[in-house]
């Protein structure tokens, strides 16, 4: 009977009928008390007491887990399952009333017990389970996710039949996650929780509404505030429905909603809701709770945002004044000092401001105990790592203030400044090492720029002020560890698999896995994008769920893979992440007198321009052009216009803006690395003007029907690019490509309709024309006319992607060039140009190009890539030579299929190639365009290759003639019969087009980047 009644109470319980459940217990703890059985009645109100935990009827739970505390004392073992139950779920009470102390050790008594017996393995992962969640409120989340991880490994065993407490399991280390900055993991772990429990509760629970609301927090992480407030309607609309409309997790969504419409600035909406919280929680909760700290806390940041200072401090305060009350919360005291430490630095109250977040140094750093303001913590052991790096960053601001206002001859505060960015640098770096997705790599890159222009612009006063070299190099890092990480650490990790020996077998496991991964996120991208922020259908919202739980089950096999490789494998483990930033002496020793590099910051306010040459260093810092990106947007529409005059105005302005100051005393430099920074990446530096002249260039007479009266700055430098100094000095030392055979491969699909019997007549001599011996070159004419061009991302008015006629004679020049040299050379023309003909022949191949249309989604640029050939129906294998031609008639069997996703290789594709290559040609539209990601670059075509494997890409900034083809062959005629270098080869080719008197339109969008 007993037993039927703990059956019922947890089928009640399971359906959120806690009432009845209620009822359930209760008569199975009369009937135990009545039969003298001690551990059922123990059970009974240690369960009554979790009950009433899920209701929020705190002082009613303590009161069921201290009778039965007191009666497992009394009438059964220290080492009996019910009474290790009780320290466990007075623990999870404690840890709802914010009191972690007595949470902690409550948890700990119970593990004592468990762990002995090892009788009861699920209550065993539970108790992990709740010490886990108790340490990561504790901000011991390392320690944490531990604890998750022992749970999580018992319950997976068993996750047939409790497959929601393996959602837990996922959940919770979802919530560790995101307080170490990982908010893409723990999304991917939050919506596996949503999953499962949707599969085994429904959609009417409150762990389905729980996976909601924490979606929605991973969302409000990213700054995703859209998103973020859909997931958390959801959850709120069920909670409403469940609890009824005064309960605290109702509280908690109408919050959650507020502050997200806080961040959004629509102030009046966000007051409104945190109102509604505040009135619930003053309902179930008396006046000082706790549990109002929070709110009256975000009350007090929003009234901050609105410049109400008052009203603010008024809420901030009173905030402070409960939590004093519970001196054990560490992590509410960190948040608190540090919103009050904005408060007092918004109202210019230093002193105050810079005492709020020492005081937050003081809780996140255990042995940090000192009292002076200027002292500088160690940081061998801290926790709350993403809230100590923002107290660190604000206390460095602060100091920097003091010092631009009230300058002193000794620069205290300014020396202070500098030491602790660097401190909140190395913060948010070791906090970055541990993220495991790219995503979450990318979206604090993002966030943390503002640390990183500040700490640039200490440096370099002080640089200023002493001329001391050691500030100079500060500020260079600084600038370094902001730019391009995440392609840093990946061509980095390549490397480590190369040379630490590990089996093949494991690197082909670890491969492919990458590749699924890489597959299932380009569907998931796909599937929103078809969704496209409206309502989705409910087979949309199954195949999302299906996709993203793959997805997950997927990176959970990829990480063990990598934490294995990382145990067993010490070298890689070094390799990988030795990840030091470029020292500008080393980048001095790889320079050559006539080179100089510069790179670029730009912030919200600051631009800073480093220039190193092979005897000098040069620093200049200006306020951010406000129209800097429209003034690049301007040269692009000059550019496609022809626009003599605007072309002249902007590219004068730009070079005595980003150039000028830094280059004035480099009279023997004629090559530039450019290293840009935000919409830098856009800029087609070739066209900046670097000095009126009448008739003569630098490099000669050119002879131009427009723009002729002064040079653009390609005709006295050799320009290329790269994502950061620190990825250009890691490529010098890897030159082994360049004693590669002279080998090439190129690649055109030339027409994209179906191939007609006209086309096939028509190209039955191309054989012949491809041979360099029968062959007469022709010359082809460009038109300078922009329009009834095409260009390589063109559609026809019935939607199929026009012909590149152009392509075909690109591709063969060149390979007549490499024919005609003796040397290996294969060209994949129309339907031969397809994805898997290009990947089967890319190995071994020094040069490659693609000569085709680009695609670029401005919606979602991660879907951009490049098309390709259609495969043929019937495809016949093999070749007779080193060309394949589409009129070869053996293998026209069929026409070719219509354009599919067979036929378009995206930006994700490209970092899976097998590729070798020294040099790859991107002949495509935009293939240097993507989404600008702030520290990151451009995430465009050039990047995917350079990380499979290219040493240097050549890449088009804005969409380019077919036309314009020419230009590759030759520079690839300097490259080979002039042993020219690549930005040489690719200067000289440019002016031999300036020279035949075509605009920029054809030769200024195709840039390098690499060596």
């Amino acid at each position: 009977m007993i037993k039927d009644l703990f059956q019922k109470a947890e089928e009640y319980f399971n359906e959120a009928n806690y009432q009845a459940a209620i009822e359930a217990l209760i008569d199975a703890s009369q009937l135990a008390k009545q039969n003298v059985d001690w551990e059922a009645y123990v059970r009974a109100q240690n369960e009554l007491g979790i009950v009433h935990k899920y209701l929020s009827k705190y002082q009613r739970a303590f009161e069921y887990l201290f009778e039965a505390q007191k009666t497992g004392e009394v009438h059964l073992s220290n080492t009996n399952f019910n009474v290790a139950q009780t320290h466990d779920m007075l623990g999870c009470v404690y840890g709802d009333e914010n009191k972690y102390e007595q949470s902690y050790e409550c948890f700990l008594k119970a593990l004592t017990i468990l762990e002995q017996t090892k009788e009861h393995p699920r209550e065993l992962a539970n108790t992990y389970n709740n010490m886990g969640w108790c340490l990561s409120e504790m901000g011991k989340y390392s320690a944490s996710l531990n604890y998750h991880q022992l749970a999580l490994n018992i319950r997976l065993n068993a996750a047939e039949k409790y497959p929601n407490e393996v959602a837990q399991s996922y959940n919770n280390m979802g919530a560790c996650y995101i307080f170490i900055g990982d908010t893409n993991t723990a999304l991917i772990y939050y919506q596996k929780a949503l999953q499962i429990w949707l599969s085994t509760y429904g959609e009417r629970h409150p762990q389905t509404a729980n996976a909601y609301n924490n979606i929605g927090w991973s969302y409000s992480q990213q700054a995703d505030f859209k998103m973020a407030i859909q997931y958390y309607e959801k959850a709120l609309k069920l909670r409403m429905g469940i609890f009824g409309e005064k309960h605290p997790l109702v509280a908690q969504s109408w919050e959650n909603i507020a502050y997200c419409l806080m961040k959004m600035e629509h102030f009046k909406d966000a007051l409104e809701n945190y109102e509604k919280g505040l009135q619930i929680r003053r309902t179930i909760t008396h006046e000082n709770h706790p549990t109002l700290v929070k709110i009256y806390r975000n009350l007090g940041a929003c009234y901050l945002e609105m410049q109400q200072f008052d009203t603010a401090s008024d809420y901030l305060h009173k905030a402070l004044q409960i939590h004093q009350q519970t001196p054990d919360q560490p992590v509410e005291r960190i948040v608190i000092h540090n919103t009050l430490g904005k408060y007092y630095e918004k109202t210019e109250q230093y002193p105050k401001a810079i005492e709020a977040f020492h005081t937050v140094l003081r809780t996140a750093i255990p042995s940090f105990n000192e009292a002076n303001i200027y002292a500088v913590p160690s940081l061998e052991k801290y926790y709350h790592g993403i809230k100590l790096g923002y107290a660190l960053n604000y206390k460095a601001r602060i100091f920097l203030k003091q010092s631009l206002e009230t300058p002193s001859p000794n620069d205290h505060n300014l020396q202070a400044s500098l030491a602790y960015f660097k401190k909140s640098v190395q913060v948010l770096n070791e906090n970055r090492r541990r993220y495991k997705t790219t995503d979450s790599k990318l979206i604090h890159a993002k966030l943390v720029v503002g640390t990183y222009e500040y700490a640039i612009y200490a440096a370099c006063l002080l640089y200023q002020k002493t001329q001391n070299l050691e500030y100079f190099y500060t500020a260079f890092a600084f600038a370094e560890l902001s730019k391009s990480y995440v392609l840093f650490s990946k061509l980095k990790e390549t490397a480590a698999k190369i040379s630490a020996n590990i089996p093949t077998a494991i690197l082909q496991k670890e491969q492919n896995l990458q590749t699924e991964l890489s597959s299932l996120d380009k569907r998931i991208q796909q599937l929103k994008l078809q969704i496209n922020n409206q309502t989705a259908t409910t087979d949309q919202e199954k195949m999302m769920g299906y996709l993203q739980g793959k997805y997950f089950d997927l990176s959970f096999q990829y990480d063990q893979i990598i934490e294995e490789i990382e145990q067993n494998y010490p070298q890689y483990y070094q390799l990988k992440y030795d990840l030091q930033t470029a020292h500008p002496s080393k980048i001095q020793q790889e320079l050559s007198p006539q080179k100089t590099l510069v790179t670029y910051f730009i912030g919200t306010e600051h631009l800073f321009i480093f220039a190193i040459s092979k005897q000098h260093y040069h620093f200049h810092h200006l306020p951010k052009p406000e129209d800097l990106t429209d003034t690049i947007e301007y040269i692009h529409d000059a550019i496609g216009m022809g626009d003599e005059d605007d072309l002249k105005d902007l590219g004068g302005q730009l070079y005595e803006q980003l150039l000028e100051p830094v280059l004035s005393g480099e009279v023997d430099c004629e090559q530039l690395v450019m290293i840009p920074d935000d919409c830098l990446h856009r800029l087609p530096f070739d066209v900046l003007v670097h000095e009126r002249q009448e008739v003569e260039s630098r490099k000669g007479d050119i002879k131009s029907n427009t723009l002729r009266h002064f040079d653009y700055l390609i005709t006295c430098f050799q320009i290329s690019y790269h994502y950061s100094a620190t990825l250009w000095l890691d490529g010098q030392k890897n030159k082994s490509k360049v004693n590669q055979v002279e080998s090439f491969l190129g690649i055109a699909p030339i027409n994209f309709d179906e191939i007609t019997q006209k086309e096939k007549d028509k190209n039955t001599t191309l054989t012949e024309q491809l041979n360099p011996q029968t062959h007469t070159k022709k010359t082809n004419t460009i038109n300078n006319s922009s329009t009834n061009l095409t260009f390589k991302s063109d559609f026809n008015t019935d939607g199929k992607l026009k012909e590149l006629t152009d392509s075909k004679a690109e591709i063969q020049k060149i390979h007549e060039l490499f024919t005609k040299h003796k040397l290996p050379s294969t060209a994949l023309l129309y339907h031969q140009a397809t994805k898997q003909n290009f990947i089967q022949h890319l190995q071994g191949k020094k040069y490659i190009v693609l000569s085709s249309h680009g695609f670029y989604n401005e919606k979602n640029p991660v879907l951009s890539g490049i098309y390709f050939a259609r495969s043929k129906k019937s495809e016949v294998r093999g070749e007779k030579s080193n060309i394949s031609l589409a009129n070869d008639e053996s293998r026209v069997t069929n026409h070719p299929s219509p354009i599919t996703e067979e036929s378009k290789l995206y930006i994700s594709d490209t970092f899976h190639l097998p590729l070798d290559a020294d040099l790859v040609v991107l002949s495509s539209c935009e293939s240097g365009i993507g989404e600008l990601q702030k520290g990151e670059g451009m995430l465009a075509l050039n990047r995917g290759f350079l990380y499979a494997g290219a040493n240097n890409i050549i890449y088009s900034l804005f969409k380019v003639p077919d036309a314009a083809s020419q230009l590759t062959p030759n520079f690839f005629r300097y490259v080979i019969e002039e042993n020219c270098s690549y930005s040489e080869a690719l200067q000289k080719a440019k002016l031999d087009l300036i020279t035949a008197g075509h605009e920029p339109l054809y030769w200024a969008g195709f840039a390098l980047v690499g060596r």
